[in-house]
């Protein structure tokens, strides 16, 4: 399921929406205002962003906007009480790919994380945990070793963060102290081509020299 975050300085409507969705089965972060929101961007990665357009310390056009100019991969749904059509058109132009006016049916809203939900599939490299396969954009997917998928289920928890190598040797269960480097760079660079041999695209899998890895993509269950 996806992950989601919510910004909302109506505390008690993000708290009832979360417990919503938490039952649905979502991954959900809650905020309340939009530096609350910037820190848990910027500590974690998310699917979905659902903000009200107004509030105390910003907007959710100018949030919107800044997703977009910093490339973030995110979908984003505007939630507010402005309901005129260039309220709307000023929403969709500053990259939202839903606006919602309030008062919001939780069923609606359901349905349109469903609708986006297929979209983050088929549109990003996603690990699949309950079947321990790596599908890519085209539909294709990969079988992977045990050591493979405990190394993207590591990167895939936080996409676009930098893991260092004593992280990786963590994930496999070996002491850093004890992990031979050279290993761990055998099964990247066999892990790209066994990826690109199997589904023509080349894995959005970083080496950030000196520091680690990191993963542009996602774990679903």
């Amino acid at each position: 399921m996806s992950r989601l975050i919510l910004l909302d300085d109506e505390r008690a409507f993000v708290d009832e929406l979360a417990e919503y969705l938490l039952f649905r089965g979502y991954t959900v972060q809650c905020t309340y205002d939009a530096a609350s929101f910037r820190a848990a961007m910027e500590e974690q990665s998310f699917d979905i962003a659902i903000m009200d357009a107004g509030l105390p310390d910003g907007d959710g056009f100018s949030l919107t906007t800044a997703l977009r100019a910093q490339k973030q991969q995110i979908f984003v749904i505007l939630l507010t009480a402005r309901s005129r059509p260039e309220d709307k058109l000023s929403g969709y132009q500053a990259g939202a790919d839903h606006y919602l006016t309030k008062p919001v049916r939780f069923d609606e809203l359901s349905a349109i994380i469903a609708s986006l939900e297929r979209r983050i599939i088929t549109t990003s490299w996603s690990l699949k945990l309950s079947q321990r396969r790596l599908f890519a954009p085209n539909g294709l997917s990969v079988d992977l070793t045990e050591k493979e998928f405990l190394f993207l289920r590591l990167l895939g928890s936080q996409a676009n963060k930098t893991f260092d190598r004593r992280a990786i040797a963590l994930a496999f269960d070996v002491e850093f102290i004890d992990y031979d480097q050279r290993r761990l760079d055998t099964l990247v660079s066999r892990l790209r081509h066994k990826v690109l041999d199997q589904t023509r695209l080349e894995l959005p899998l970083h080496t950030a020299h000196g520091a680690g890895y990191l993963f542009d993509g996602r774990t679903v269950a």
